[in-house]
């Protein structure tokens, strides 16, 4: 060969190399990037390695990520095996016709889980445990009524930022002093030809008061686009946007206006058709009646069963209770302006820099949130290394084309269910953080945040997905 051309080959690899890219040069330089603020952290904890850092103590919106240092700080502030007991008592003894004279009770724990969808157990499961106590304790009429009481929590029951977009909907259920059902009911929708008005079917359960009114239309197309309005506590809501055309029974969620008062009726029609009769209803935030007496308690499922449901399937009212529980710890009253404060103060005690972290929610709902990807692999590092309920932490983190929010992340590729971590999203934002317990066995934790990005979610995620594929082996 000529000295010429090898000089000529020589010198194009060399131009080759020069403009070879790492893995992270190539995702901050894609399409839907641009003009997007990201932030990187990715450490190998085997060889004590920083593998990928890009602005990694930069303050971002972190969407549900914001449920890992709810879950976290309540496994180890309150206890793993907690659990929410709801209480019932009764104001007076009954007389021995079973006569009660006085009130039947329900004083509320801030319990999440009240005939929850997540836990199997049906509203009718939760009456029948009622009706068969009363009817125990000698109870065929309740002259005072069922009251709810709701004095565990303040009355401030939206978060700070909360969109009014959001508001209404099943997501977006306020932290009323009681919950039941999820705080949410289902609409069910009936709609015609593209353009045409969406009509409202039924609701399910059937709500007493309440007014729904349909702005909706159908659209040529397969997206459930409807959301709705609603203030807590208001019987007049408003359905928006649009659903499928030609659907008999298409069904979407929205919160519910007043979840005690919904109990209520609810159990009132149950006891009748037991035989039990209770003149009215009603909710009460003061202190309970003096010489009340207990007659039965309705526990949650455990605290790390209910904080694996929260990371699994990102349910936002779970992670809200919590946080405005751990306020209990100094005060008879949660606020979730002092469960924060417990948040903050925990983490102050293990040396994490909390100099541009903002906590405005439990759930990460709210865009005034602002955590960076330093904070959140020092936080998954502690819950990892020193926490003694690191076992549970991770039992709750979705697994990498295996289940939860998780289920289509990596899915058939080299770190399929290599990954245990927490997704979030929302409007223009798309983060992941976790642990990779990696094929060659190395250990990793990281902390991707992407933030006022362009295009279509599915495309910053598939650039998130390359670009650990490519880094992690």
């Amino acid at each position: 060969m000529k000295k010429s051309t090898l000089f000529v080959l020589c010198f194009s690899l060399v131009l080759v190399w020069a403009k070879a890219t790492t893995p992270l040069e190539t995702f901050l330089k894609a399409e839907p990037l641009k003009g997007a603020t990201v932030g990187i952290l990715l450490v190998n904890n085997t060889k004590q390695d920083t593998v990928l850092n890009y602005n990694a103590n930069t303050s971002l919106v972190p969407a549900s990520l914001m449920k890992l240092v709810t879950t976290s700080t309540a496994l180890e502030l309150l206890d793993p095996n907690f659990k929410f007991g709801t209480k019932i008592y009764i104001s007076s003894r009954p007389t021995q016709q079973g006569v009660l004279h006085g009130k039947v009770i329900i004083n509320s724990a801030g319990d999440p889980t009240l005939a929850s969808k997540y836990t199997g157990i049906s509203p009718e499961m939760v009456f029948e445990v009622i009706a068969q106590t009363l009817l125990q304790n000698n109870i065929k009429q309740i002259l005072g009524g069922i009251e709810v009481n709701t004095s565990i929590f303040d009355t401030q029951v939206i978060p700070p930022g909360w969109s009014w977009e959001d508001i209404g909907n099943y997501y977006a259920s306020p932290t009323y002093g009681f919950a039941w059902r999820d705080n949410a009911y289902e609409i069910l929708l009936k709609s015609g030809a593209p353009g045409s008005a969406v009509e409202v079917v039924k609701t399910n359960p059937s709500i007493e008061k309440l007014t729904l009114e349909s702005f909706a239309t159908a659209a040529n197309n397969t997206k459930d686009s409807a959301f709705v309005y609603g203030a807590p506590y208001a019987y007049h809501q408003y359905i928006a946007g649009s659903i499928p055309c030609f659907q008999d029974s298409f069904v979407i969620k929205a919160a519910l206006p007043n979840p005690a008062d919904q109990f209520n009726h609810e159990l009132l029609t149950y006891l009748q058709s037991k035989g039990i009769e209770a003149r009215g209803c009603s909710t009460s935030d003061l202190p309970l009646p003096e010489n009340s007496k207990l007659i039965k308690s309705l526990f949650s499922p455990f605290l790390h069963e209910i904080v694996r449901v929260t990371n699994k399937e990102s349910v936002n009212i779970y992670a809200e209770y919590m946080l405005k529980h751990l306020s209990l710890k100094s005060s008879h009253t949660a606020n979730r302006e002092r469960g924060i404060r417990y948040v903050e103060d925990f983490w102050r005690k293990h040396n994490l820099n909390l100099k541009y972290i903002t906590l405005k929610d439990g759930s990460g709902l709210s865009p005034q949130n602002k955590l960076t990807p330093a904070f959140l692999v020092a936080v998954l590092d502690y819950m990892r290394t020193e926490s003694p309920t690191a076992p549970y932490f991770l039992k709750s983190l979705p697994i990498a084309g295996e289940d939860g929010t998780l289920k289509q992340f990596l899915q058939y590729t080299n770190l399929e269910k290599h990954v245990y971590a927490k997704s979030g999203s929302m409007t223009g934002v798309k983060g992941y953080a976790g642990y990779i317990y990696s094929p060659s066995k190395e250990i990793y934790t990281f902390s991707i945040m992407v933030n006022n990005y362009i295009g279509e979610p599915k495309g910053v995620t598939l650039l998130i997905e390359d670009l650990l594929k490519e880094t992690v082996q």
